[in-house]
């Protein structure tokens, strides 16, 4: 199983985006639209981190903490989005998520990882010496492409000095389907036909749309996209809640990924953004998706 398949991705420009950027790190797991179809093999705890699988007096001593400061394992996604955006450190981040657990605390340790990846592999300076041999020299936007670079990777200096493991990263990916929650039913959703098969799947999907959650939803994408309509969904999310902004990370990334820098509204850059093999995006599914979902019209969209 490739773990960073499990990872968000906000478009089929961000996917493109992320793989220019990550393709070069060693054994690179990059974030994918259609996700793993296997759910991670159970292994025993002495294979994992302790610190990834607190005992009972770690685990009631994170409880007491997160009580304290509002970080509760039964934060719904959305919230626990808002908070990777504003950590300043998202190696202090990912430790506290782990540290807090639920499904949705364990999904964006997963997040902030992907999200430094390859300073966890290079650290800072390789990471930088690695974006700047791909932007070409005659490229007028080099410099500019190169600062939304520093800012999308800012805060991940404690993975240079820390660097996550493989078999970290897999025991936090049996966490969350072992969370019994609702990130831990749409993981499951998301994956493989014998898992889905357990419930009913609808249902299961109906269960996560009402939460009305973007991020939550956003994980199931690839049950619900069908006929080719995940352009569509990817863009529909970001009017249903998704940070796509251009001055956030999302921004950031298109820039220094891709070359596109000068954009205010996210329809200025959704051709290329959302657009499939050359094709227009999707404007009026799009539009369907998010009147639907707003409606709770679950008919046009199961």
């Amino acid at each position: 199983m490739r773990v960073g398949a499990i990872a968000v991705a906000g478009g089929i420009g961000f996917l493109l985006a992320l793989a220019y950027v990550f393709t070069s790190a060693r054994d690179a797991r990059l974030p994918v639209v259609e996700r793993s179809t296997h759910a991670p093999p159970a292994t025993s705890n002495s294979e994992s981190s302790p610190a990834l699988l607190p005992g009972r007096a770690a685990s009631e001593s994170a409880r007491v903490r997160a009580d304290a400061d509002g970080w509760s394992p039964r934060d719904m996604p959305a919230k626990v989005a808002q908070r990777l955006r504003e950590a300043k450190d998202k190696r202090v981040f990912f430790d506290r998520a782990l540290e807090v657990g639920g499904g949705a605390y364990l999904h964006f340790a997963l997040e902030a990882l992907q999200r430094c990846r390859v300073v966890n592999e290079y650290g800072m300076v390789g990471a930088e010496q690695d974006v700047v041999a791909r932007i070409p020299a005659n490229d007028p936007a080099q410099s500019r492409r190169l600062e939304a670079y520093r800012a999308f990777i800012r805060g991940c200096e404690g993975f240079a000095l820390r660097s996550v493991t493989g078999r970290e990263e897999s025991a936090i990916v049996r966490r969350i389907y072992e969370s019994n929650d609702a990130v831990a039913k749409a993981y499951n959703l998301r994956s493989s036909s014998d898992a889905a098969a357990e419930y009913d799947g609808r249902a299961t999907a109906v269960e996560l749309l009402e939460s009305g959650d973007a991020y939550l939803i956003q994980i199931i994408v690839p049950y619900l996209a069908t006929n080719g309509e995940t352009a569509a969904w990817n863009w529909a999310l970001c009017e249903l809640g998704l940070d796509c902004s251009a001055t956030g990370a999302y921004g950031n990334l298109q820039c220094f990924a891709v070359g596109k820098c000068d954009w205010k509204a996210l329809e200025d850059v959704a051709e290329p953004l959302f657009g499939a093999g050359g094709a227009a995006p999707a404007a009026s599914r799009k539009d369907e998706i998010v009147a639907a979902v707003r409606a709770r019209d679950w008919a046009k969209l199961l």
